[in-house]
C-alpha cells in the first residue's frame, strides 16, 4: 500500500474529497461504495498481470470507511465474473435507497467498437472477438 500512496496520493485525496463533498448534503443518509481491485487475470499473459490494483482498491475502501460519516463499502479483490455481477446487483438494489452511491475500479479495462468493458479476473477477452465473428456470419446469411 505504501507504493500506492507514494505514487498517487494527490489523486486519491482528490477523489476521496470529491466523494465526501458530493455526498455531504445528506449527512444522515446512507452512503455506499462498490470498490473493486483486480491484479490477477486468468486469461492474460504474465506481463499483463498487475501488481497494485488490489492495493489501490484497498486503500480507497479504507479511506471511504474513514470519512465522517463513513461509507458502507463492498470491497472485491481478484473477483470472478459471477461473483462480481451478483455483488453489483446487490449494490444497485442498495443504491436505490442510498443518498450517495460511489463506484471505484482498479484493474484492466478495454474499449471494443465503442463499448467500454471492465475486466475481472476470469474474463476471456477473446470471447468478444469470437462472438462478434459469429454475429457477423449470422447477419450475412
Amino acid at each position: 500500500m505504501k507504493n500506492f500512496l507514494n505514487r498517487s496520493s494527490p489523486f486519491l485525496f482528490a477523489l476521496i474529497s470529491l466523494a465526501g463533498f458530493l455526498c455531504s448534503f445528506g449527512q444522515a443518509a446512507e452512503r455506499i461504495a462498490f470498490v473493486v481491485g483486480v491484479d490477477k487475470y486468468e486469461h492474460l499473459p504474465k506481463e499483463a498481470q498487475l501488481s497494485v490494483a488490489v492495493d489501490d482498491a484497498t486503500a480507497m475502501a479504507e479511506a471511504l470507511r474513514g470519512l465522517d460519516p463513513p461509507f458502507e463499502v463492498t470491497l472485491l479483490t481478484d473477483v470472478k465474473q459471477d461473483a462480481a455481477e451478483e455483488a453489483f446487483d446487490e449494490f444497485l438494489d442498495d443504491a436505490k435507497s442510498a443518498e450517495c452511491a460511489f463506484v471505484y475500479f482498479a484493474g484492466h479495462g478495454i474499449e471494443y467498437f465503442g463499448t467500454n468493458y471492465l475486466i475481472v479476473s476470469d474474463t476471456d477477452i477473446c470471447l468478444l472477438y469470437t462472438s462478434d465473428a459469429a454475429d457477423e456470419e449470422d447477419s450475412v446469411d
